[in-house]
């Protein structure tokens, strides 16, 4: 999940493996069983939800950190590598696949809740 967009068809699995174990401790449940929209069971428990983490939000959530890693290197040897391949701003480079789409796509929403310094530029998007 911190590495890869999952697809919706498994993240449609994992959820209903999560409803039928949540409201019935077994594999399968119907929906007789579900007490509560799987929506609110996902809420944090300070707004009345149950805290269950929505499996496509901590995907992004995760996505969004490894787009961290690219834009602050630190010890990272992978991000390191991929800033020798790609420009950090608009993530176009010598790299692709539907990894790096999913990234690109994530882009704007990193943008909008992170701030940068200019330093030298090679990060920075005008």
């Amino acid at each position: 999940m911190s590495a890869l967009p999952l697809p919706q068809g498994t993240i449609d699995a994992l959820e209903k493996k999560n409803r039928a174990f949540l409201w019935a401790g077994k594999d399968k449940a119907s929906g007789a069983q579900c007490l509560v929209a799987w929506e609110n069971v996902t809420q944090p428990k300070e707004n009345g939800g149950l805290g269950v983490k929505n499996i496509a939000v901590q995907n992004q959530c995760l996505l969004l950190k490894l787009l961290h890693r690219l834009h602050y290197p630190a010890d990272s040897a992978w991000a390191t590598w991929a800033r020798s391949e790609i420009c950090v701003a608009t993530l176009k480079g010598n790299l692709d696949g539907t990894h790096w789409q999913a990234l690109r796509c994530l882009l704007p929403a990193y943008q909008s809740i992170t701030m940068s310094k200019v330093g030298d530029g090679n990060a920075t998007d005008f």
